[in-house]
């Protein structure tokens, strides 16, 4: 059976099941397909609704289903005068009234045909064992091979999921950075400020020098240079301190001016 002619009796059948039992279309159609099988395989077909030039194979159709040929092509020219129809091993195309020519159905290219024809071991040259496997077995590799690729996709999301963006990690190292960065400057600021702070030597403790002699010797604008001047007293050092020696009871002491001794001097033992 040429493949043509599967897609002629589908459309010389179509529509009729609207209008027609589907016994009676059945029978049109094993009719037409035994019609046409003896036919040669290219054909032209003009239709129209005259029964005195229709074609053997549709007449025998007509007859054996009890389908009126005025009904049958009425339903396949919708209300068309003429239905050009021709077919060949390859193609099939169809004209209705004086609409343009269509195809209906046409044959892949041979290079195309050859290889769909072709099964699927003799495209890959070895047929995988899965493929020569029944079709359980098939299945169940097929369930499997979808259940890992799923996996392996969660985890991928996951591990995407659990990475850090790198705007993020910049920001927190930035962060972080500054922190010990301030952290640094306040310990270094507290080590600073208590190394700043130092203890008073002795030159301070001496009663000559005054540590605000720098605030009493500044002068005020409305004072001129010259009585600045004559104001600012100027420092020297005291005269050396002279001992002082201090006998009483018990023994002999010798003090600094200004000490104090311990006891009753004797006017008679004081030396100067």
């Amino acid at each position: 059976m040429s493949t043509a002619l599967p897609h002629v009796i589908a459309f010389l059948s179509r529509g009729l099941l609207a209008k027609f039992s589907p016994g009676a279309v059945t029978s049109l159609q094993l009719i037409l397909a035994a019609s046409l099988r003896s036919a040669p395989s290219t054909a032209t077909f003009i239709l129209t609704p005259a029964t005195g030039t229709l074609p053997a194979p549709l007449r025998a159709a007509s007859n054996g289903s009890g389908i009126p040929w005025s009904s049958w092509f009425s339903i396949l020219s919708g209300g068309a005068a003429r239905v050009l129809l021709f077919y060949g091993p390859d193609y099939v195309k169809l004209r209705i009234g004086d609409a343009a020519l269509v195809d209906l159905w046409r044959a892949r290219a041979p290079a195309a045909a050859a290889r769909a024809a072709k099964p699927l071991s003799v495209l890959k040259g070895v047929a995988h064992p899965l493929l020569q496997a029944n079709t359980g077995a098939r299945l169940r590799a097929a369930l499997l091979s979808a259940r890992v690729r799923h996996s392996r996709r969660l985890e991928l999301e996951l591990e995407a999921a659990s990475v850090p963006d790198a705007m993020e990690l910049s920001d927190s190292d930035d962060s972080d950075d500054s922190e010990s960065d301030m952290d640094s400057y306040e310990s270094r600021s507290t080590v600073e400020s208590d190394s700043d702070v130092e203890s008073p030597s002795s030159f301070y403790s001496y009663d000559g020098f005054d540590a605000d002699s720098d605030s009493d010797s500044d002068c005020d604008e409305l004072i001129s240079a010259s009585d600045c001047d004559s104001d600012v007293a100027t420092w020297s050092p005291s005269p050396a301190v002279k001992a002082q020696t201090y006998v009483y009871q018990g023994g002999v002491t010798r003090v600094t001016s200004g000490g104090v001794m311990l006891g009753s001097a004797s006017a008679s033992s004081k030396r100067w």
